[in-house]
C-alpha cells in the first residue's frame, strides 16, 4: 500500500511536549466525538446500545491515540495506522456493512477534533503556532485512515466473493455428479454458497468451439440464481426452474449470441442425467446429425438421441438394410 503523496510530513512540525500536552483533555475530546456521531449518523444512534457505543469509542480512542502517537514519534507512524485500519476495513465488509457511514463518522470525528482543539488554542492552553500544522497533520491521518480502510474493506469483499464464487462451483459439480450426491449434501453446500434449491432444474451447456481464436468464450449474463462455470468446457450453467415465470426469457437473453444445448428438464437428484443428455446432443448437433441453431432443446430431440445412443447397433441396422435393398 503506497502512501498518500504531501509536500512534506506534518508530523515532524510539532513541539516534542505537544502530544502530552493533548493526552489530559483526550478522554473529554472522545466523549464529544461519540456523542456528535450518534446525533449525527442514524446508523449509530443507539445510545441505549452498550456494545455499540463501546464499539464507537474504541475507533475514536483509536484515531486520536494513533494521531497522538505519530505526533510524538512521526517515522513510521503511518505503517501503524495502515495495519490498524486495513483489518478495521476487513471486519466492516465480513460483517456486511457499507464503509459509508463509517468514513462518515471518521470525517465527523475529525471535525468534532478540530473545534474542540482550536478552543483549547483561543483559551492559550495550546500554542496558536500549531494550529495549522495541527490541521494539515488531522487531515493526512484522516485521508490514510479513509485509504487504509477502503483497501481492508475491498480485499476482504474480494475474497469473500472468491470463496463464494468456488463455494458455487462445487455446488454445480455435486448437481451434475454422476452417481447423483445425497440431498443433504447439497442442501449443505447450497446453503454455504447462498443458494436457494429448485424443485426442478436442467443443465446448459455453451458450445466452446464457437469461442474466437480458442479463447475463453464471453461469460454468459446471467441472474445470481443460476449457477455458471466458464473454467471448463463446454461451460456448464444449472438453470434452476427451467420452466418458471419469465426463466425461459432469462436463459435466452443469457445464451444471445452463442450457441448452446438445454438438457430436459429433471428433479435435482438428477441433474447428472440433463447434463449426459446435454453432452449428447452437443456432440450430435457439432457433428450435423441434430441440425445446428443458436439453441438447442435436447427434448425436441429425444428421438434422434435414442436412434444414437448405441451408434454400433444403429451401424448394423444400416447395413442389413442396405443388403436388402
Amino acid at each position: 500500500m503506497s502512501r498518500s503523496h504531501v509536500p512534506h510530513d506534518p508530523f515532524g512540525d510539532f513541539p516534542p511536549e505537544l502530544p502530552d500536552q493533548l493526552r489530559p483533555y483526550l478522554g473529554a475530546l472522545i466523549d464529544d466525538v461519540v456523542e456528535e456521531i450518534q446525533q449525527g449518523i442514524p446508523e449509530y444512534a443507539r445510545p441505549d446500545d452498550d456494545m455499540y457505543t463501546r464499539t464507537i469509542r474504541t475507533g475514536a480512542e483509536q484515531a486520536l491515540m494513533l494521531l497522538l502517537d505519530r505526533m510524538a514519534k512521526p517515522q513510521g507512524g503511518w505503517e501503524t495506522v495502515a495495519a490498524t485500519y486495513h483489518h478495521i476495513g476487513r471486519g466492516e465488509a465480513n460483517e456486511g456493512r457499507s464503509l459509508d457511514s463509517f468514513q462518515q463518522a471518521m470525517r465527523m470525528g475529525a471535525r468534532v477534533a478540530w473545534r474542540r482543539i482550536s478552543v483549547l488554542c483561543d483559551e492559550d492552553v495550546l500554542p496558536r503556532t500549531v494550529l495549522v500544522s495541527l490541521g494539515e497533520a488531522m487531515l493526512v491521518h484522516l485521508d490514510e485512515i479513509i485509504e487504509a480502510t477502503a483497501a481492508g474493506y475491498a480485499e476482504a469483499r474480494l475474497r469473500s466473493a472468491g470463496e463464494l464464487q468456488r463455494r458455487r462451483d462445487r455446488l454445480l459439480d455435486l448437481l451434475v455428479a454422476d452417481p447423483p450426491a445425497s440431498c443433504e449434501a447439497i442442501s449443505d453446500l447450497a446453503r454455504a454458497a447462498q443458494w436457494t434449491v429448485p424443485r426442478r432444474l436442467a443443465v446448459v451447456l455453451v458450445d466452446s468451439r464457437e469461442g474466437e481464436d480458442g479463447g475463453e468464450p464471453e461469460r454468459p449474463i446471467t441472474p445470481p440464481e443460476v449457477l455458471v462455470r466458464t473454467d471448463r468446457r463446454p461451460v456448464c450453467m444449472v438453470v434452476p426452474d427451467p420452466d418458471g415465470p419469465g426463466r425461459a426469457r432469462t436463459v435466452s437473453l443469457a445464451l444471445r449470441g452463442q450457441r448452446a444445448v438445454i438438457g430436459p428438464t429433471v428433479g435435482v437428484a438428477d441433474g447428472s442425467r440433463s447434463a449426459r443428455l446435454a453432452a449428447e446432443a452437443l456432440d450430435l448437433a457439432q457433428r450435423g446429425i441434430i441440425p445446428r441453431q443458436d439453441v438447442i432443446r435436447c427434448e425436441d430431440h429425444l428421438s434422434t438421441l435414442l436412434l444414437f445412443r448405441d451408434e454400433t447397433l444403429l451401424a448394423v441396422l444400416a447395413d442389413q438394410h442396405g443388403e436388402q435393398g
